[in-house]
């Protein structure tokens, strides 16, 4: 990686399976103190990069409900 440039010389590949390692570990720590939910939320973004999960459009938010 050039520090000076922010470039970084990996593929998109590597990249990728390196963030999914991160978050993997992630899961992991956030299982053992038990934050299940957060947990949960880790292993459906693990399963997406995998390429194992189907993305969904999500419906459109209604802005004026959160003012």
């Amino acid at each position: 990686m050039d520090h000076q440039s922010g470039d970084c010389d990996l593929s998109m590949e590597q990249r990728l399976k390196g963030l999914r390692t991160c978050l993997a570990f992630i899961r992991e720590e956030a299982l053992a103190y038990g934050q299940d939910d957060v947990a949960g939320h880790l292993a459906m973004a693990c399963h997406i990069l995998d390429g194992n999960v189907e993305l969904l459009a999500l419906p459109a938010v209604d802005s004026r409900r959160y003012s």
